[in-house]
């Protein structure tokens, strides 16, 4: 399976908002402190929406 398709997978199955931080996170390489300006939430939110991504994918989604 290429990266596109595993993407959309991950896209498929998480709610916009785990989705946007893990992809800033992840992808992107930003900073906790750099997602949380992008999209206007605390880097607690930050941190604690990262969390709940990565549960659900190790969860096999």
């Amino acid at each position: 399976m290429g990266h596109g398709a595993h993407d959309a997978r991950i896209r498929a199955a998480l709610p916009p908002e785990l989705y946007r931080v893990l992809h800033l996170r992840v992808v992107q390489c930003r900073t906790v402190d750099e997602t949380a300006a992008l999209l206007r939430i605390a880097p607690s939110t930050v941190r604690l929406r990262q969390h709940r991504a990565l549960q659900r994918i190790r969860g096999g989604l």
